[in-house]
């Protein structure tokens, strides 16, 4: 197969559209860009504008590929060096704490010293190591490293002369540290170094050559008073030497030279043990895999212990470890997997055994050593694990036991391909890389928080790399990725809500292959395209059955008619249209027809350069006719094309050609076109201001082509991908705060649209349409209660969202529709609530939840009347939105439909008086229809109520009067009787009238009328005896807000008092006295 555009990379499905109705905006991602480099997502305005980056996938545990390493302990945790990764790219420092698994980045490696092989010294509570490049010379330099403060600190510049390219770790003695260069020096061949931390001096003791010995990688070790140590090469035969120096009177001795059959090129160091020397050689020995010696010091014996062979163990690039009279290592190769091993050497018998076979997915390719500590082993691979990164590992050999603990430069996910899609108010995507398997994820995306969360990790067997994007279905995602049994791609399931994924289909190749874009659902099966495969090895087209998981391969693709399809089947009128990447009379790609009914393929327009070359994307239908793009493929097989726009109409054939790409506002688009409004949007691979992609709006009426965004690497880089046109959240406002919105216009130019009303984050508060009334500005501030339930005056529960709606110009002409959107919580909050009377809110379904308005502003209660009009409710993803035509705007409250209603009679009158010791209770309505009876009601304390008695009403046109004498209230022991009206129709409904307030003349009794009040309130207070009390208006804050003393009278006092001072709102008064302690609540219109 040709070369396709380097990588494989798809894009969705035909088209999103805006709803008429309903509050979207758009969500995509980039491949690459952003903080690590490995792709961001980010949201627009259905508009292409309001850009906001919201979430970076992140590199979690950064660094890479550590070489010649090994994990030092301090304080119970980890410190160690990588030889790449990092923000540069040059490796890093790095604590992992074994207990927690908490890996931490400390460092990342920049000019100051770049791509360590080596590992941490430890010494005086900071570490020292060195790295082979960096610095001014970029010879390498030696630092310290503070892990108390992580202050990093370039000490020593190695240059030619004095050594440069250092591997391995500086040794500790008498206050000093010793070390070796690969490179530098008088004869070019390596030094051994001091260097004095404490006053920075640093002295170059040997220059290597070629006789002595060139070009050691390991380490100094030390014993008694002397170093030994090896070179890589040198020495009478060029394979390397096991040399010792003494630093007190810097005489150098070599004292073997390596050969082939001993054993060539050491990279590590030699180690002790029982007055005798252990280490390896990369190579040479018996199978040239190297060899495990013993050297012995004092005879300067040479004693070769095992040649290594590649089956087994393979090649050795660290140290032996010694344990319980044991030595432990790793392998660079060999093994089951020729991945590397961790193999066991007994001296005593001579006897080698592989433990680990080290693995791709679970690390390979070690450089280094393994620790020990409380019994266990502690090393790293270079290679393997998520990313091929290496890994971090803990293996015990009391039972064997490999646990893989890191991967370095792990992801929750990375170069995120496909588009985004939404279920239940979540947003769900696919990463083609990263993961715990480095195959790629699906996640989950909080659109609010930014909190991504990955939900399913790909491996080869269930699937991998996944280009595409998944299909929603009864709640369910379905996709496809490469991978599977046979390694030819596979189709699944993924049921979001559970965390559960399936894999429903193996391709095997001969039905299709390496699946690159997305399903499209209809009549209850789904329709696809395969990138390869088939019996051309050129694409399919195929139907998959969910319900009975039957695939069947369609159509095998050919040249003559189009092949290779990266994009996805749309469909209409029954038939399915799409694209093919090549093929075609031009070999430039394809636009065709399936028609499923009869299984005929149609080749509908040949691609010829001219018209537009190398469609990726899919079609995108408006009105009848089919948008598209293509790529061009610039520069490859002599285009010269940036891609182009193009309209095709299916019902007669026609295709045009509408707009070319020029580079500044956008080139080489991959996806496809999403219709917002009327209008096109998209994005381009790259092009635009930093040659990173561009996000663009089309106008196919008017051909008006608006670069909207120019990526720029921080934001993204190079969108392969879709728009996705998705439902937003609803606002949450501030908790006991009037919030304003950004202001809308409505005039001439969209007074018959739905134009939204949004909070500064993009979320949904309302949408107007004004049905060609002209509102001008219209403002509009939203109070959220938070707190208990909030009742009106009559105890009628109502939502904790209150909306306040002002337009410069109030309607002339026809009504305007309305959209205001309520959260799911406030309205379980109001359906579950129950008032200080004891009374439900009667709402049992959404249905049963109404739209009511009064003439008030932005304000936390209630303070008019209010008037219902009719509402129509529906979801809005998990949340609500509830819908009126108004005549006028004002403040809009949500509370129960029924107790909202207008009463079921004209007018209801209802009056009471204290007649002796009984309470004289009369009502007078008007014109009743529709009513059955009424519950009178009697509380002693303005909360709790039970039933007098009921009366049935007469159900008739004109005036009706209704008595009833409650007897002996007097007895009841209660300074105030209150009375209240139960008003009942004959559909259920329950509307309970004004309280009715019967004081009995002994104790304290504070009436407060008239309630709500408007600039001031009636008092009428009864004592007992003459005092004097304090009076405090409180906030519903609690803060004092007016005060006075009075002088009360014995008996009935009335008094009046201003509080036009007084801000709209909920207010309580307070009087207190030698006697009396009295609370009332009010509200201030």
């Amino acid at each position: 197969m040709r070369k396709l555009y380097s990588l494989l990379f798809v894009l969705f499905v035909s088209f999103s559209t805006v709803n008429a109705q309903g509050i979207y905006k758009f969500w995509g991602m980039t491949e690459y860009g952003g903080v690590d480099g490995i792709g961001t997502i980010f949201s627009t305005s259905a508009t292409g504008d309001d850009f906001q980056s919201k979430h970076h996938f992140k590199i979690i545990t950064p660094g890479a590929q550590p070489k010649f390493s090994e994990l030092t302990e301090y304080n119970g945790k980890f410190y160690s060096m990588t030889n790449q990764g990092g923000i540069s790219g040059s490796g890093v420092i790095f604590e992992w704490d074994p207990t927690t698994n908490v890996y931490t980045k400390k460092i990342d490696f920049l000019n100051d010293g770049q791509f360590p092989n080596g590992s941490l010294t430890l010494s005086g509570g900071k570490f020292y190591g060195m790295t082979e490049q960096g610095g001014p010379t970029n010879s390498g330099v030696i630092f310290e490293w503070d892990p108390a403060t992580n202050i990093y600190t370039k000490k020593i510049v190695f240059s030619n002369n004095a050594g440069r390219n250092p591997k391995g770790n500086l040794t500790a003695y008498n206050g000093k540290l010793y070390g070796m260069t690969e490179n530098g020096g008088s004869n070019a061949d390596g030094v051994i170094f001091e260097w004095d931390p404490a006053t920075n001096n640093y002295l170059k003791k040997i220059d290597f050559d070629n006789n002595i010995g060139k070009n050691p990688t390991g380490s100094l070790t030390l014993s008694g008073n002397k170093f030994y140590g090896m070179t890589r090469s040198g020495g009478n035969n060029d394979k390397g030497v096991i040399f010792e120096w003494d630093p007190a009177t810097n005489i150098y001795t070599k004292k073997i030279d390596l050969n082939d059959s001993r054993g060539t090129c050491p990279y590590g160091n030699l180690i002790p043990s029982g007055g005798l020397y252990y280490g390896m050689t990369s190579s040479g020995g018996a199978n040239d895999n190297g060899v495990i010696f013993q050297w012995n010091p004092t005879s300067n014996d040479f004693i070769k212990k095992i040649d290594l062979d590649n089956m087994t163990v393979g090649s050795p690039y660290g140290n032996l470890t010694a344990n319980d009279g044991k030595f432990y290592g790793l392998s660079n190769s060999g093994g089951a997997n020729n991945r590397g091993v961790i193999f066991e050497w007994d001296p005593v018998a001579n006897a080698i055994t592989t433990k680990i076979d080290l693995s791709d997915s679970e690390g390979s390719k070690a450089y280094g050593t393994m620790t020990v500590k409380d019994g266990k082993f502690y090393g790293m691979t270079s290679s393997g694990g998520s990313n091929d990164a290496g890994v971090i590992f803990q293996w015990d050999p009391t039972n064997n036991v490999y646990d893989k603990k890191i991967s370095f430069n792990n992801t929750h996910g990375q170069n995120p391909g496909g588009n985004l899609v939404m279920s239940d108010g979540r947003i769900y995507g696919m990463s083609a890389g990263g993961g715990d398997y480095g195959k790629g994820v699906i996640f989950e995306f909080n659109g609010f928080s930014s909190v991504l969360t990955k939900k399913k990790d790909f491996n080869s067997p269930d699937g991998n790399t996944p280009f595409g994007s998944m299909t929603l279905h009864n709640g369910k995602l379905y996709g496809m990725a490469e991978g599977g049994a046979n390694g030819y791609g596979v189709i699944f399931e993924m049921d979001a809500a559970a965390g559960t994924y399936s894999k429903k289909i193996d391709l095997n190749g001969n039905d299709g292959s390496s699946p690159q874009s997305s399903l499209t659902y209809y009549n209850g099966k789904f329709y696809g395209m395969t990138l390869t495969g088939g019996s051309n090895d050129m694409g399919v087209i195929f139907e998959w059955d969910p319900v009975a998981n039957t695939y069947t391969k369609k159509i095998d693709l050919d040249a003559a008619n189009g092949i290779y399809p990266f994009g996805a089947l749309a469909l209409k009128g029954g038939k399915f249209y799409g694209m093919t990447l090549y093929g075609g009379a031009n070999d430039k790609g394809v636009i065709f027809e399936w028609d499923p009914a009869n299984n005929t393929y149609t080749k509908k327009i040949d691609f010829n350069g001219t018209n537009g070359s190398y469609p990726f994307g899919s079609l995108s239908l408006s009105n009848g006719k089919f948008y598209g793009m293509t790529n061009g493929l610039e520069g490859q097989n002599g285009s010269t094309s940036k891609g182009v726009i193009f309209e095709w109409d299916p019902s007669n054939n026609q295709y045009t050609k509408k707009y070319d790409f020029n580079g500044v506002d956008g080139r080489a688009p991959l996806g496809s076109l999403t219709l917002s409004g009327n209008k096109f949007y998209g994005m381009t691979l790259s092009g635009g201001n930093s040659d990173r992609g561009t996000i663009f709006e089309w106008d196919p009426i008017t051909n008006a082509y608006t670069k909207k965004h120019s990526f720029n690497d921080t934001d993204g880089m190079g969108p392969r991908k879709d728009l996705s046109l998705l439902a937003v959240p609803v606002a949450s406002g501030i908790a006991n705060n009037c919030v304003s919105f950004p202001p809308v216009t409505i005039d001439n130019t969209n007074n018959n649209d739905w134009v939204p009303i949004i909070d500064d984050l993009g979320n949904a508060v309302a949408e107007i349409r004004a049905n060609g009334n002209v509102l001008g500005v219209v403002n509009a501030s939203m109070y959220i209660n938070n707190g208990t339930v909030r009742e009106d005056g009559n105890q009628r529960l109502y939502l904790d969202r209150n909306l306040t709606i002002t337009p410069q110009f109030q309607p002339t002409s026809n009504a305007v529709d309305i959209r205001l959107y309520i959260k799911e919580s406030e309205y379980q909050a109001l359906k579950n609530a129950i008032s200080s009377t004891g009374q439900s809110s009667g709402i049992l379904g959404l249905n049963d939840l109404g739209i009511y308005k009064n003439d008030n502003g932005c304000s936390s209660a209630v303070m008019d009347g209010l008037v219902g009009v009719t509402t129509n409710n529906e979801d809005w993803q998990t949340d609500h939105v509830l819908s009126a035509s108004i005549t006028s705007f004002s403040s809009f409250f949500f509370l129960n439909k029924a107790n909202g209603s207008p009463l079921p009679l004209t007018r209801l009158d209802f009056k009471g008086r204290l007649a002796s010791n009984d309470g004289d209770l009369n009502w007078k309505t008007t014109d009743e229809f529709n009513l059955q009876s009424f519950d009178l009601e009697r509380s002693t304390d303005g909360r709790f109520y039970t039933t007098v008695t009921n009366v049935i009403a007469v159900n008739q046109p004109g005036v009706h009067q209704y008595n009833y004498t409650d007897k002996n209230i007097t007895l009841l022991g209660a300074p105030v009787v209150y009375y209240r009206l139960k008003q009942k129709d004959i559909n259920g409904h329950v509307v309970y009238s004004d309280i009715v307030a019967l004081i009995i003349k002994n104790g304290h009794v504070m009436l407060l009328y008239p309630n709500p009040a408007t600039n001031a309130i009636n008092l009428s207070v009864s004592i007992d005896k003459a005092e004097q009390v304090n009076v405090r208006f409180t906030d519903y804050l609690g803060r004092v807000v007016k005060q006075a003393s009075w002088k009360l009278s014995a008996g009935s006092n009335s008094l009046n008092m201003d509080i036009s001072d007084l801000a709209s709102g909920v207010y309580y008064l307070e009087l207190k006295g030698e006697t009396m302690n009295e609370h009332n609540r009010f509200i201030k219109k």
